[in-house]
């Protein structure tokens, strides 16, 4: 899983929520309101691997990236029948071979 801290501006707070339900993978989704430098509203999702190039695409979409951040680590162990059933729920993808999903994510944030 990849764990996702996203500083949204409050009035894109719904919409990158929106993203996260559109993800079949995003699950531990927890929102924080009032963060103060940038100001915004935090949010903290877990995604899964095959889907996190798709999810922080859409958001920067949004212009997350440029009105806030999106912070990109890796959930190094988390047990969790939810984590479980997420992974599952993620369509395969070519990015899930394995060594790629860190190279892939460093370009995506990066570009």
């Amino acid at each position: 899983m990849i764990h996702l801290q996203i500083m949204a501006p409050s009035d894109r707070t719904a919409r990158v929520l929106e993203v996260l339900d559109g993800s079949s993978s995003a699950t531990n989704v927890v929102v924080l309101r009032g963060g103060r430098r940038p100001k915004g509203d935090v949010v903290f999702p877990d995604v899964a691997r095959e889907e996190a190039s798709d999810v922080i695409s859409d958001l920067r979409d949004l212009g997350i990236e440029r009105d806030g951040s999106i912070r990109v680590g890796q959930a190094e162990t988390e047990i969790s029948r939810f984590v479980a059933g997420a992974e599952l729920a993620a369509p395969p993808g070519w990015n899930s071979l394995a060594g790629m999903s860190t190279t892939v994510m460093k370009l995506v944030v990066i570009r």
